[in-house]
């Protein structure tokens, strides 16, 4: 693969290491920018030699990539700093920020090429193509495509979006391009111009890339579910302790690829004192951020060991699965001062659209017929924070 070529030329490339990631992405970047000024050079000479404008469109398409390479950098180099008083958390949502920006670079370049080509369509000019600039647009093809593979390579193993933007733009750029050589092979060799419906038609798909690549660039910005496999790892990670009962509530916090915060719930036996309790905690939190570099919070929930209690917890649970089979129980506590009240919590996942209220009032009912004295409920629904 083209990225392993760069990474033997650095020291160090290790992912989870900020200084090791923003080295091999910033030379990443200086990569693009070389590559795509070659290519603007090459496209320029080619299409006003020829008169195309489509071509002539193409080369303007590699030029916004430098720009787009030249973000990317400022992006990373933003990224790294240091988290300070204003910003206790890191930069590190400036690479989405840098993302976001390669993607509208894209979707303006993709309507200026379709403006373009009206223009042409309205005022056709005759094109003419040199076998030379048949082979350099072929070429050209031939380094995007190494181009992409580059940027996917290194976007994949460092978890860097705004590379991930640009693999994505290099792609577009191999479809654009393929367009543009196979309307000058026609012009060529069957002396059929379609020269502005080509400009028309890439412009079309370099917009239609440009508005993915910008729906992609605001997910993380918006928040998104963290990694399933990451939450899988840290769950079984939490869970190893044997005196840990359960997990729930795991929430995940993104200020950046290497600059993550955690908070989740377990439950742990009640019959453990304190000090014995934070232990556990303490030990679980330490061993997430070594092993995830996940800055992990963990609250505690005793639970009780009483054989009576567990009885209600399981006709809860019963309860709760006959209104939704996806619903889930925690948090069970019983209070006898004036009656009967339990309460509790119930996670219930995003495809469950019902009304906070109404799967409340679901489960009393249930609840109460399956009660031979009245009950009182106090319950909290949750929502899953994290896919499986």
């Amino acid at each position: 693969m083209p990225h392993r070529l760069l990474e033997r030329l650095m020291k160090n490339t290790d992912p989870s290491s900020a200084g090791a990631r923003a080295a091999v992405v910033t030379c990443a970047g200086w990569v693009g920018v070389v590559c795509n000024a070659v290519l603007v050079a090459a496209k320029l000479l080619v299409g006003l030699a020829a008169g195309s404008v489509s071509v002539v469109a193409d080369a303007m398409n590699n030029l916004s990539d430098i720009a787009s390479s030249l973000v990317s950098l400022l992006g990373f180099k933003l990224a790294a700093r240091r988290a300070d008083r204003e910003h206790p958390f890191g930069h590190g949502r400036y690479e989405y920020i840098a993302a976001l920006t390669v993607a509208v670079f894209v979707v303006v370049v993709g309507v200026e090429l379709g403006r373009d080509s009206i223009a042409r369509l309205i005022d056709p000019a005759p094109v003419t193509f040199t076998a030379a600039g048949l082979i350099s647009l072929f070429l050209s093809m031939l380094l995007k495509a190494a181009l992409a593979l580059f940027y996917r390579g290194l976007a994949q193993k460092y978890n860097a979006a705004p590379l991930r933007a640009s693999s994505a733009d290099s792609v577009s750029d191999v479809v654009a391009t393929g367009a543009v050589l196979i309307g000058a092979a026609l012009s060529r060799f069957a002396g059929v111009n379609i020269d502005g419906w080509l400009g028309l038609a890439v412009g079309a798909f370099i917009v239609w890339s440009g508005i993915r690549l910008v729906r992609d660039a605001l997910s993380p910005l918006l928040g998104e579910p963290p990694d399933p496999e990451l939450v899988r790892r840290m769950a079984e990670t939490i869970k190893s302790r044997p005196e840990i009962i359960s997990m729930h509530d795991l929430i995940v916090h993104d200020y950046g690829p290497v600059r993550r915060f955690a908070s989740a719930h377990v439950e742990i036996s009640g019959a453990l004192s304190a000090q014995e309790a934070h232990a556990v905690i303490d030990a679980v939190e330490r061993e997430v951020l070594r092993q995830e570099g996940v800055h992990l919070l963990l609250h505690h929930d005793p639970v009780s060991t009483d054989a009576e209690l567990g009885k209600v917890r399981a006709r809860i649970q019963q309860c709760v699965k006959s209104v939704d089979e996806r619903l889930t129980v925690h948090d069970v506590h019983i209070e006898l001062s004036d009656g009967v009240t339990y309460y509790f919590d119930v996670a219930a996942p995003p495809e469950c659209t019902v009304p906070a209220d109404a799967l409340k009032e679901k489960i009393t009912r249930a609840l109460e017929e399956t009660s031979p004295d009245p009950v009182k409920t106090v319950i909290h629904i949750d929502r899953f924070y994290t896919t499986s």
